[in-house]
């Protein structure tokens, strides 16, 4: 009996425990894949005795084969391997320790250095009686660890069906007018305006459409700068906490569930990210037995442990499933669900994510409150201002060139480029308004509708800076939102730079259909309480900000400045480092070969070294765009200005980077009109003056299966 407490323990620590760990901290996982307590309680008894069990049994086979000095060895190995695993346990540890980050030490070498745990266990299981009782009491984790999962609200709602604490009593909604609601997610509203500080009417016709006929809240900002804490924020009007997670346990009392439970409304949630939802709105339908359940739970936990487990840096960690990250395209996209809570995976089909929400905006017997959450601007940059794609998710097209893990290169070329990505996309939000404002419209509810639109959080186009972490220089990009609420009735509109924040919405709303508010609720009306006197965000570090915020305009005055953007048919066009060469005829300069011994990879959205579309979406129109490439060979002096053509025209130009980092690297951007209409090979030459380009040297295209292998970097940014 000593000896399986002993194993107990030891799977306890080193097994139960870090997986148990990772699922109390990931509870939107078992809501989204709606796991019950038999299954949750089948894995965690799985692991937590199958292991210890199997190791015992073995050891007594062999003593009762007589193989007694087998058996005691074996016995040891299993306590040795126990011990490497709490080495193993204690490297994890050491490598989260930002001292140790900050060095740079690989994980595989804190795993050598805690390894001899492995040897000194055994030989202190033989030596030490008060040991063998130390661990022997540890085992009592083997029923402890389970019971920490339990004391997260939305595991205990999820596994028990436990009421959630303090929930909001349910009230009348005095005047239910029909509500549409919209976050956009990465859209910094400062984007939206121009040198006069109003909504750029020529780059997004949609949003100043809107701003005609409702307030927009030019001084609105975020409470945090992160997903899964802003868009609650926004839904509870909590300041969030960063141990809360994007649940309803976790924010009680918010937006969805009042208005559920006043049963006056249709709801239609698009919900991709968050799981905010009431439980009542769900229609996740797996149709997985128990037994498949099981298995998939026990997988995932088990591919969680090993990546959280071993050094990073080997090359044969599992994929953890998408599902683990709240990514679940549960919703076919040839399943049109028109009301509850609908669920695409958070970055696919945004297009059939947008057609599917203005298919929904119909008049009902009840007043419609339709909400949508949408990736849109944020990355992947993809889409065309259409919604067509240019390119494939899953795909080394999806890339961020130019973003060294959440950090910008120091070269301002890619990071331009991206921003030109990232505009476009902010122009398919806009067409996604334009489109709302016409269902609303031939539906004959705009007049009488509340009508709320506004983002999550901004993003960072700055060299050397983070796309994400706010500081004081990145500030203007992170924080400042759209907000646009027209009110029913409401038919001139009007701009206001009070100080309004993303927890106010809520309050806002409240006071449009006449709810009674909430006390727990950080935020306060828009329409009738005086602004708050400062401005609050949480994150890594909390910040305290005037109410003002006039450098929020520095955002638009970089954007302004510092790109020579044009907008022609409602598009803004592509940078091109040296714009008078594009459409223009190689024959009309001197062509040479190149003698530099350099060599180039081309990859438009697929490894090709022809421009034609990869496979996509059946029936979905596709736009090979954006071309990533990389030089071979001999470094130029750098950097080198390339142009790229197809059919003897030039279809593009860039240049690869100056950062270290994206060394020999090119991205570049062929405009739509462009492209050619059948597949045709790729020439990319590189020009020996882009001041005054005379003569173009051809540089040959790697071809070949392992073109892949060459292309990839440390860098590259997979969506997978």
């Amino acid at each position: 009996m000593r000896r399986l407490s002993h194993l107990l323990a030891l799977n306890a620590f080193t097994l139960l425990q870090p997986a148990l760990d990772q699922l109390s901290g990931n509870p939107e996982y078992l809501i989204l894949e709606d796991y019950s307590l038999f299954e949750v309680l089948t894995v965690v008894l799985l692991l937590a005795c199958t292991l210890p069990c199997l190791q015992l049994a073995a050891v007594i086979v062999l003593e009762r084969c007589g193989k007694t000095r087998a058996a005691k060895r074996l016995m040891n190995i299993w306590l040795g391997l126990g011990g490497a695993l709490c080495g193993v346990v204690l490297s994890r540890w050491l490598a989260s320790i930002p001292q140790v980050q900050e060095i740079g030490v690989p994980q595989s070498i804190l795993v050598v250095l805690a390894i001899p745990a492995a040897a000194a266990l055994p030989w202190l299981c033989q030596r030490s009686e008060l040991f063998q009782q130390v661990l022997a009491v540890c085992s009592i984790g083997t029923l402890l660890f389970p019971l920490s999962l339990l004391t997260v609200p939305a595991a205990r709602y999820q596994l028990l069906g436990q009421p959630i604490s303090a929930k909001a009593q349910p009230g009348h909604i005095g005047n239910p007018v029909p509500v549409v609601m919209v976050v956009f997610d990465g859209l910094n509203g400062m984007s939206l305006l121009d040198a006069d500080r109003q909504i750029n009417r020529d780059w997004f016709p949609g949003f100043a459409r809107l701003a005609a006929t409702s307030t927009f809240y030019r001084n609105a900002t975020t409470v945090h700068t992160r997903t899964d804490h802003a868009v609650p924020a926004i839904l509870a009007s909590a300041l969030p906490e960063e141990l809360q997670r994007p649940v309803e346990a976790d924010y009680p009392g918010g937006l969805l569930r009042l208005i559920f439970d006043s049963r006056q409304y249709e709801m239609v949630v698009f919900e991709p990210l968050t799981r905010m939802s009431p439980t009542e709105l769900r229609q996740i339908a797996h149709q997985r037995s128990p037994t498949a359940q099981i298995t998939r739970l026990l997988g995932t936990l088990l591919r969680v442990y090993i990546r959280i487990s071993l050094p990073q840096e080997l090359p044969f960690l599992p994929a953890i499933p998408r599902e683990w990250f709240g990514l679940l395209p549960t919703t076919a996209t040839a399943q049109k669900p028109m009301k509850g809570q609908i669920i695409y995976g958070w970055d696919e089909h945004r297009s059939v994510q947008a057609d599917h929400f203005v298919s929904n905006l119909r008049t009902a017997g009840r007043p419609g409150f339709h909400f949508l959450h949408i990736a849109l601007p944020h990355y992947p940059w993809s889409l065309l201002p259409s919604g067509q794609p240019y390119v494939v998710n899953g795909t080394i097209g999806s890339s961020i060139y130019g973003l060294d893990g959440e950090t910008w290169a120091e070269d301002p070329w890619p990071v331009k480029q991206a921003w030109h990505r990232n505009l476009l996309q902010i122009q398919c939000a806009d067409r996604l308004v334009s489109r709302i404002l016409d269902a609303l419209t031939e539906t004959q509810q705009l007049q009488e509708s509340l009508v709320v639109i506004t983002a999550d959080h901004g993003m960072c186009f700055s060299p050397g800076r983070n796309l994400r972490d706010p500081t004081t220089e990145t500030l203007a990009d992170l924080l400042p939102v759209p907000l646009f609420i027209k009110l029913p009735g409401q038919t001139t509109g009007s701009a206001s730079d009070r100080s309004a924040e993303t927890i106010d919405i809520l309050p806002t709303i409240a006071e449009v259909l006449q709810m009674s508010a909430d006390p727990r609720w950080e935020g306060s009306s828009l329409l009738s309480t005086a602004p708050r006197p400062r401005k609050t965000v949480r994150g890594a570090f909390n910040t305290i900000l005037a109410p003002d915020f006039p450098s929020r305009f520095d955002h638009t005055d970089r954007l302004l400045a510092a790109h020579d953007w044009v907008c022609e048919a409602g598009r803004i066009r592509g940078p091109q480092a040296v714009p008078e060469l594009v459409g223009r005829r190689v024959s009309e300069f001197s062509v040479e070969e190149s003698t530099e011994g350099l060599e180039c990879i081309a990859v438009p959205g697929t490894i090709a070294a022809e421009l034609r579309p990869p496979p996509v979406i059946p029936g979905e129109p596709f736009a090979p765009c954006l071309i990533h490439g990389r030089l071979l060979g001999p470094s130029p002096q750098q950097p080198a200005w390339l142009a790229i053509a197809a059919g003897g025209r030039i279809l593009a130009t860039t240049r690869t980077s100056v950062d270290g980092k994206f060394e020999q690297t090119w991205s570049a951007w062929i405009e739509p009109e462009l492209l050619p209409t059948a597949a045709i090979p790729l020439e990319v030459y590189r020009v020996d003056n882009p001041q005054t380009p005379q003569t173009l040297l051809k540089l040959p295209i790697r071809k070949g299966e392992n073109v892949i292998r060459e292309w990839e970097s440390d860098w590259i940014f997979r969506s997978d």
